[in-house]
């Protein structure tokens, strides 16, 4: 069987872990059996592999010079326009050139299923391959793509679709409230290899700090800086202590005049995007995922709780449904670095219960992220979708 994958977020090599959980389940199907061509936008500066671990990746170029695109990659399509709104512009060329791109593969490779990541564009290009070649589709939406999009357009748009895969809590509910059935199936988790060099190498002031972790967009979303405004107050008590934030985004300025407002320079790192993550679990001490939105399931606050870390969680979206406070992270409000500056210092006084908490998180993480059983769920959807007629 054939495996049309269409998402415009895809690991560009080996090594590179934007869209990785996508990659882990097309690997997995292959391991099955499948054929995997994968359609994504091309995405400069970097070469892109055309094969990758057994899936056939087809990019396709929308705009001249090849180093002028800027829509897709890096932070996501929604967030680079709100970086750069003049790449609006591109958006008619990413549709043509995407939809030409995808008929060709289509006549030439005559998959037996599409599955699109992200309702919007991926779902849109399924849905019209779907209506010009008769192919049963699937749609996985995982979350910014259904959040912003008015409920007419989220029922009209999904059901054209022969299924729908919700990861997320949240967007199940929904999905649900479009009076649409959503299959509730987490992403996969890349399964990395330990990490063979240390994170001293890149930072040798982290010998003797006690680490405290954020791994994310720098958005309002992900909610950086009430990290950052705790930290004076943490400052106060403890020096031992080191922020480290891995990620980019349109809030990495303020952050940077907060640190230098705040005189906290030593206190707090920022490497922007880093591959890998390992390293950074490796010697955290506490995560903390911060969203006055939704946490769950964030792929940075699955790594760290399959890590065993102790996680410090906003109570927000479907968060309390999921983990217990005190017992499988510690949940605290939004926007509060007051409240997130005491709980850092808790968890820093009371190792053992830290212990407890990573212990228990992981076990969540370990039963819900289960590669194999997902695997299978969604190669379950693909045998009953592939004997639908148009």
């Amino acid at each position: 069987m054939k495996v049309l994958s269409i998402t415009t977020n895809y690991p560009k090599n080996s090594l590179d872990r934007i869209g990785s959980f996508i990659h882990e389940l097309n690997k997995k199907i292959i391991e099955q059996g499948f054929d995997v061509i994968v359609l994504s936008p091309d995405c400069p500066p970097q070469k892109n592999e055309p094969f990758i671990e057994g899936a056939h990746i087809k990019r396709f170029q929308y705009f001249f010079p090849r180093h002028s695109q800027a829509l897709a990659g890096k932070y996501g399509i929604i967030q680079n326009i709100k970086l750069n709104p003049l790449i609006l512009l591109q958006i008619p060329f990413f549709f043509y050139f995407g939809i030409l791109a995808g008929i060709s593969i289509i006549q030439h490779c005559k998959p037996d299923i599409i599955h699109a990541h992200w309702l919007i564009p991926s779902g849109l290009f399924g849905i019209l391959f779907k209506k010009i070649f008769c192919i049963p589709l699937i749609i996985t939406v995982h979350g910014t793509d259904v959040r912003n999009l008015p409920t007419i357009f989220k029922k009209m748009f999904l059901k054209q679709a022969d299924a729908i895969i919700s990861p997320h809590p949240e967007i199940t509910q929904k999905i649900c409230e479009c009076n649409l059935f959503a299959h509730h199936i987490p992403n996969l988790i890349e399964e990395k290899p330990q990490p063979l060099s240390d994170l001293e190498e890149l930072l040798p002031e982290i010998k003797e700090k006690k680490v405290i972790s954020f791994i994310g967009r720098l958005d309002v979303f992900k909610d950086p800086i009430t990290l950052v405004q705790s930290v004076p107050i943490i400052l106060k008590k403890r020096n031992d202590i080191l922020i480290i934030i891995a990620g980019d985004g349109n809030l990495k300025k303020d952050i940077l005049q907060l640190i230098k407002k705040f005189g906290i320079q030593r206190s707090v790192k920022i490497l922007g995007w880093f591959d890998e993550t390992p390293l950074i679990l490796q010697k955290t001490n506490i995560f903390v995922s911060l969203s006055p939105i939704e946490n769950i399931w964030s792929l940075s606050l699955v790594e760290a709780m399959k890590a065993s870390i102790p996680c410090i969680v906003t109570n927000c979206g479907t968060t309390l449904s999921v983990l217990r406070d005190k017992k499988d992270a510690i949940l605290i409000h939004s926007h509060n670095p007051s409240e997130l500056a005491e709980k850092i210092l808790f968890l820093l006084e009371n190792e053992e219960i830290g212990k407890k908490i990573g212990s228990s998180g992981k076990k969540i993480v370990d039963d819900l992220f289960n590669n194999e059983k997902n695997t299978q769920q969604i190669m379950k959807i693909y045998s009953q979708i592939s004997r639908k007629k148009c």
